[in-house]
């Protein structure tokens, strides 16, 4: 008797062991590319997966498909990523256009140049609508006014070239120099802050998760001129004949070509922090390049200088499963992000403990490329386990005589009027073999107690299909997906 009580708590000790790691796991998405590829052929075993340098069997490899029609999961958040110079009524008709053929009830985060908006909660797509172009309006014109009055100081620097002289040409090196990667950082590089701030508002929550940035072609204040300087300092080089003109000649040709790299935008680009950014929460980051309607003003300062930087916001677009469009037609160019797939894997990894991770994903064959997040910070995991703790708990799920029967825990609460009450929205829905919805059904729920046990009515299907439990907090502003393999 008391070896089988022994038996029964070190088995009790390992089952907790296993409950408890098994919240501790992360989950890496995984893009793949490759000549002729088809995603449909990569299985585990054509993977070698390593952790820290140490090679790694203990994963499980799992196919996703993603796209912003309204079909099969509801849960989707989409972030709206506004990079503008200007603002004009287009802009305004692609936000309703979006709003009325892409959006049903989903939560919108809004990114202007500035400043992070959240409506995870709207009344109206009137509303939405109101709101988002509005602050999208008001946000562009007051940073279109910070670059405007940033332009005296290169008009400024421009001014005092008009004479040559070794000391002219060497003053207006270091003075471009400096303001120009001051103009970079502030109004043409992404602020990292802000995707962060992103990353974390969407870590404690389930589901997929899609941005769509419109962003104006990369422009250079006053390029043309800043070129016929830098030819004329040439020219003015290239006459330097005596040993002593040769020494400074050698110096300002230097700095002529220190301001043609730092005018190559990707070269100081943090594409791969902003890449890591994005891959971290799996969000998939879509494109639409159009054309800056300052450039058509006369004496704008304006021009399209970056093939460089649209190249590499392209692939950045590619590597998190998005695609990249360039064109002026904005509606078209929301259609075809809406009609793309994109084919994903995940590996899901068990972990003991946060910690730093550093992984690298490579092919058996070596006839594929992946793209993935290579590393989590001990930092970024220990919040991320802290936000699963706060997340509704889907528990005690069964099926009896066509019956889903399942609990809910672990949801926020508000006091408001007198009572405390939590506000969870439910849905269920249940797929076959095919991947067509078979059954669907879902409601909003008020809860005065802590916990929900909920039991359906009996569902009428036969045979094998794939169950999705989603439950989103109103309240605490998570959510939660349950998936099971069932049999009706």
């Amino acid at each position: 008797m008391r070896k089988k009580l022994i038996f029964i708590l070190v088995s009790f000790f390992v089952l907790s062991i296993f409950l408890k790691a098994e919240k501790k796991y992360i989950e890496i998405p995984l893009r793949v590319f490759g000549k002729n590829f088809q995603a449909q052929e990569v299985k585990k075993e054509d993977l070698l997966f390593k952790v820290n340098g140490k090679d790694e069997k203990a994963f499980l490899l799992v196919k996703e498909v993603r796209n912003l029609k309204n079909k099969g999961l509801p849960l989707k958040y989409f972030v709206l990523d506004f990079n503008l110079f200007d603002y004009y009524n287009g802009i305004g008709e692609a936000i309703d256009y979006f709003v009325d053929n892409v959006l049903t009830d989903e939560p919108v985060i809004l990114l202007t140049r500035n400043k992070i908006y959240r409506f995870f909660n709207y009344n109206s797509k009137a509303y939405l609508k109101k709101m988002i172009r509005k602050l999208v309006r008001e946000d562009t014109l007051k940073f279109k006014a910070e670059i405007s009055s940033y332009h005296k100081k290169f008009r400024g620097i421009l001014s005092r070239i008009s004479s040559l002289s070794k000391e002219s040409c060497q003053r207006f090196i270091n003075d471009y120099l400096r303001e120009w990667k001051v103009y970079k950082t502030r109004f043409v590089y992404p602020d990292l802050r802000k995707y962060q701030m992103l990353s974390n508002l969407l870590a404690n929550k389930d589901g997929d998760k899609f941005i769509i940035s419109f962003q104006h072609r990369e422009v250079i204040p006053y390029y043309n001129k800043v070129q016929k300087a830098l030819a004329r300092m040439n020219d003015f080089v290239s006459s330097a004949v005596s040993g002593e003109a040769q020494a400074w000649a050698t110096m300002i040709s230097g700095g002529i070509n220190d301001i043609n790299q730092s005018l190559l935008l990707s070269k100081s680009f943090p594409s791969k922090k902003l890449l890591n950014n994005l891959l971290f929460n799996n969000l998939s980051f879509n494109l639409i390049l159009l054309n800056n309607k300052m450039n058509q003003k006369e004496g704008s300062g304006y021009n399209d200088v970056s093939p460089d930087m649209e190249k590499l916001l392209s692939e950045i677009a590619g590597k998190t499963g998005g695609i990249a469009v360039i064109s002026d037609n904005l509606k078209d160019s929301i259609d075809k992000i809406k009609s793309h797939d994109d084919v994903y894997y995940y590996i899901r990894y068990k972990i003991k403990k946060a910690a730093d991770y550093r992984f690298e994903i490579s092919s058996v064959k070596k006839t594929l490329s992946f793209s993935y997040p290579d590393f989590f910070r001990k930092a970024f995991l220990k919040n991320l386990f802290k936000l699963r703790k706060n997340k509704v708990k889907i528990s005690n799920f069964s099926i009896s005589e066509g019956r889903i029967g399942f609990s809910l825990s672990n949801f926020k609460m508000v006091k408001k009027g007198g009572k405390t009450f939590g506000v969870l929205k439910v849905g269920i829905l249940v797929f076959d073999k095919t991947g067509k919805l078979a059954y669907k059904t879902g409601n909003i729920l008020n809860s005065v107690k802590k916990s929900i046990n909920i039991k359906l009515p009996p569902v009428y299907l036969n045979g094998n299909f794939k169950l999705f439990i989603t439950v989103k907090d109103m309240v605490g502003e998570s959510s939660s997906i349950f998936e099971r393999e069932v049999k009706f």
